[in-house]
């Protein structure tokens, strides 16, 4: 497994946060606890895509895929969720062909060989469903992500009865 962590273009980042949204099927995200004031940027109270990303590009707050503990059941799996997001990130590198490409892109001119930098898709799903990878300018281990001071934020998905809530909470471990 490369060290990490590993820059994400603007492309490769998009494509994850396309994915967030297109896995948990929501219009926006409701923020929660200091993600509100890094991401809800046109104070809506909900966070689009646009906000999201941008707010990921701005390195100011990553993403993880583990949800938090709440008492009810996830309404998106996290493996499902993880494997969307690998999906688009596979499929964002120009080629889809199962590994998540970091750097030169094989297929531009004058290039003859694979990168050696990159991961195979299933160990990138693998590592953001268990929370040990999170997703912003950089995909990297989470508690590098903590020890820089980065807003580390997850996804809650739980569903209360008949609600289903979409909510980025921040993390304190």
């Amino acid at each position: 497994m490369p060290d990490m962590p590993r820059s994400l273009s603007s492309t490769m980042l998009k494509a994850a946060v396309y994915g967030v949204y297109q896995g948990t099927q929501a219009s926006e995200l409701k923020p929660a606890d200091s993600a509100t004031r890094w991401l809800d940027r046109d104070g809506s109270g909900g966070i689009s895509q646009v906000e999201l990303r941008e707010g990921m590009a701005r390195d100011q707050v990553v993403l993880s895929l583990r949800q938090p503990a709440t008492g009810f059941p996830p309404v998106v799996q996290p493996g499902d969720l993880a494997d969307r997001v690998a999906t688009w990130m596979d499929a964002a590198d120009g080629h889809q062909d199962g590994w998540v490409d970091f750097g030169t892109n094989p297929l531009s001119p004058g290039s003859t060989s694979w990168p050696e930098d990159r991961i195979a898709k299933g160990d990138v799903a693998a590592r953001l469903a268990a929370g040990d990878w999170v997703i912003g300018t950089q995909l990297m281990d989470r508690r590098e992500a903590q020890a820089y001071g980065k807003t580390v934020t997850e996804l809650e998905t739980a569903a209360p009865g008949s609600v289903r809530t979409v909510s980025l909470v921040q993390v304190y471990d």
